[in-house]
């Protein structure tokens, strides 16, 4: 067996805080192990740091003799990529660490992996496949393990946030069999104070605070008090010089307001808290109060759209069902409302939440008093307590099955000779170029590629290029070798090998390093590839798809895009129109997009004339992506309606882009006595956004004036988020225009200098 990192050794005795044994064993010269130390400090700030995402790059391909150690590093950074939304790294890692996990990996080290990737899975929204690594974990947890009480108490707690800690009357502890009684105690406390406040068992609860408050035991003291006034008020009390916390203060006031059916109170109440409820605690009833409004007002569509954001961010819980139910009521789909509140029941009898039940359906003010009573008696079969179920025309759904150039909706000239020449590039070998601005379609069109080409039937894969670092990308596209680093056990094919005679899509290809376009140029001329680590290269046959919405002639310019690897991807371009280029499709597009939502328990909804020509005459920035979004919303939050109107429509989306639209032009002015970050005017356009060169010019001008800037304070002032930032500051910098100081080796100090 390979020799273990003393770092592992120390971190598994459990004697010191993670950040305390690196600290103590941290070789800086080691790229791996002085990433690792970074990550402590990095985690806590708020912004990515652009520099340590190369760094932790360097240290995945640098690798480190102990595989245990690299598989910690990378379910640790996952957890960093989760916080920054770094969805497509965290995958990419969480696949290099799945070859890691074959061998040579403690059994303890494995148990963490599969609980970062059941905490991914959950990031995701796939609820079962979390569960399942949940239980994957918790089979391989050996409990003489110091630290195994965290992962125990993960999984536990996961239970208890899902009421399901107690099942037919009885708690599910057997977990924690087997841990010092202490230990155990304590683990078992706190899960069943959580799993009470779930379900609404607030005098077990409170009990078993009281038995806490008796023993001392002090690692709960921290949150007990909050267990506490969440259990209160769960109780029914909402007396707010009851709580001492002002959270539970505001709580029971959000709560009083509602009973008093002083709704606007309450929501703004429930504005002021809701950064506090994430996806930890979704299911805590205050997390439901705004769907009890929306209900309260009869509005089902927007319920179920903020219902389905829930289930999206936190997952699915049995509750739900009651407000499942309530908009099928509101929409007389009784027969439906009759499945949800007998799914409902069952679930609450099995895992003891009537009492939850009987809390949420006082707020349930909408509801009438037969179907209240009917649900605390336990909802039987018979549905005569509802009336008539509705008699709805049974209609088929409509299901897209259009493959090749179908795909492509509508009939305008400009989508007409797009798809003349889908047909015509998908059955050459060479590499096609999609163009076109965010939203208008490019993936849509290479899948149109790949169904009328030659081998439609073979693997379609896409990948973001502009979501992943060189290192990682290089990794997903070429594979590698087994042994090219630490951690790949065994050889990995990358996409163009693993696409056969399929098709990849590049998306955002214009965000490609210079070093990778060398190594692209490659591929196109030879069709061959060279896997990470190996020194032979591999034919390859798949047909390549490029996709940018960056302009390449101007990026060659600029000397940011290789030429020859412009002119070798440019010689069967497919430029994409924006929508505001093809208004004739729109009415098509609409249509296509409503009949994709329908069940097959309504007719086809259709729109007015009138809100038509509103929708044609909107310039649609977003092109069809903005287009497909509106009408869903659309969709969704005008259920019982056949013919949608323009009172229908939210065009506040809408009017915010037009807004901008009417602003002026910013002419930057060359004076330096004229300063542009005092003028109010151009403060109100940067707060608005515009173009990029606008953007660029107007940096230049603020560097000239100021001399030195951080990137903080650029985003301040133009608006833009960290990503946008990084770019334009490095456009100055790769010109000569600025410098980048570093005075301390924290990057929180960095600034940038005009050269002069």
């Amino acid at each position: 067996m390979e020799k273990i990192s003393p770092i592992v050794l120390e971190f598994l005795s459990a004697k010191d805080p993670f950040g305390v044994v690196l600290r103590k064993y941290c070789n800086e010269e080691h790229a791996l192990e002085y990433a690792f130390l970074q990550l402590v400090t990095e985690s806590e700030r708020k912004e990515v740091n652009q520099d340590f995402l190369l760094a932790i790059d360097k240290a995945i391909l640098v690798g480190h003799s102990d595989v245990n150690l690299f598989l910690l590093f990378i379910c640790q950074v996952t957890n960093y990529y989760h916080k920054h939304n770094q969805i497509e790294k965290a995958k990419a890692l969480l696949l290099i660490a799945s070859s890691v996990t074959d061998k040579g990996v403690l059994p303890f080290i494995k148990a963490i992996y599969f609980n970062h990737m059941a905490m991914h899975k959950r990031y995701l929204g796939e609820i079962a496949e979390c569960e399942a690594y949940m239980n994957q974990c918790i089979s391989l947890v050996d409990k003489t393990e110091p630290r195994a009480r965290v992962l125990i108490q993960n999984y536990m707690t996961n239970l208890a946030f899902n009421g399901q800690l107690k099942e037919n009357g009885e708690y599910k502890l057997e977990e924690l069999n087997g841990l010092p009684s202490a230990l155990l105690q304590s683990i078992a406390t706190q899960v069943k104070i959580i799993n009470c406040i779930i379900t609404g068992n607030y005098a077990e609860g409170l009990e078993l605070i009281q038995d806490v408050k008796k023993n001392n035991q002090s690692e709960l003291d921290a949150s007990i008090n909050t267990f506490g006034d969440l259990l209160k008020i769960s109780s029914g009390d909402f007396d707010e010089s009851n709580y001492a916390a002002k959270d539970g203060q505001l709580i029971a006031n959000a709560f009083l307001h509602f009973s008093n059916e002083r709704y606007d109170d309450a929501m703004k109440i429930c504005e002021l808290l809701k950064d506090k409820f994430e996806i930890t605690n979704m299911n805590l009833s205050f997390g439901y109060l705004p769907l009890h409004y929306q209900l309260c007002q009869k509005k089902s569509g927007i319920t179920r759209l903020l219902l389905q954001e829930k289930i999206k961010k936190g997952g699915g819980f049995y509750i739900d069902d009651l407000f499942f139910g309530r908009i099928q009521l509101l929409e007389n789909d009784e027969e439906g409302a009759n499945e949800s509140f007998k799914r409902l029941i069952e679930n609450v009898t099995r895992y003891d939440a009537m009492k939850r039940l009987e809390f949420e359906l006082q707020f349930a003010k909408e509801m009438k008093l037969p179907v209240i009573l009917r649900l605390l008696n336990g909802w039987k079969e018979d549905a005569s307590a509802l009336g008539k179920k509705k008699k709805t025309e049974k209609i088929q759904k409509v299901v897209s099955d259009e493959k090749g150039v179908n795909r492509l909706i509508g009939n305008s000239p400009a989508i007409n000779q797009v798809k003349e020449l889908v047909a015509k590039y998908a059955v050459l070998k060479s590499p096609v170029l999609i163009t076109g601005e965010t939203g208008t379609g490019k993936e849509l069109v290479s899948r149109a590629l790949h169904d009328e080409g030659t081998y439609p039937s073979e693997p379609f894969l896409a990948i973001n290029c502009g979501a992943l670092t060189d290192n990682l990308l290089q990794s997903e596209l070429f594979g590698y070798e087994a042994g090219a680093f630490t951690g790949a056990l065994k050889q990995r094919k990358g996409i163009f090998e693993a696409a056969g005679k399929g098709t990849v899509f590049l998306d955002e290809f214009g965000e490609i390093s210079p070093k990778l376009q060398v190594s692209f140029l490659r591929v196109l001329e030879a069709n061959e590839i060279r896997m990470i680590g190996s020194t032979t290269t591999r034919q390859i046959e798949c047909k390549i798809v490029i996709a940018t919405n960056v302009d390449l002639h101007e990026a060659v310019i600029a000397k940011k895009f290789r030429e020859d690897l412009f002119f070798r991807i440019s010689r069967f371009e497919i430029k994409l129109p924006a929508l505001k280029n093809r208004k004739e499709d729109i009415s098509e597009l609409i249509s296509h997009f409503l009949s994709t939502n329908s069940s097959n328990q309504e007719k086809q909804k259709s729109v007015s004339k009138e809100l038509l020509n509103s929708l044609i005459a909107y310039h649609w920035p977003g092109n069809i992506r903005e287009l497909k979004n509106e009408i869903e919303r659309l969709y969704i939050l005008n259920p019982g309606k056949e013919i949608l109107n323009t009172e229908d429509f939210d065009f506040s989306h809408l009017q915010k882009v037009e807004e901008m639209k009417q602003v002026p032009p910013i002419n930057i002015p060359v004076s330096k006595s004229e300063s542009v970050v005092r003028d109010e005017a151009v403060l109100k356009i940067i707060n608005s956004g515009f173009r990029v060169d606008r953007r660029i010019e107007l940096l230049k001008e603020l560097f000239r004036e100021h001399k030195k800037l951080t990137r903080s304070q650029l985003m301040k002032i133009t608006n833009v988020g960290p990503t946008t930032a990084t770019k334009d500051l490095q456009t100055l910098v790769n010109a000569g225009f600025i410098v980048r100081r570093s005075p301390t080796k924290s990057s929180s100090t960095d600034y940038f200098e005009f050269v002069s």
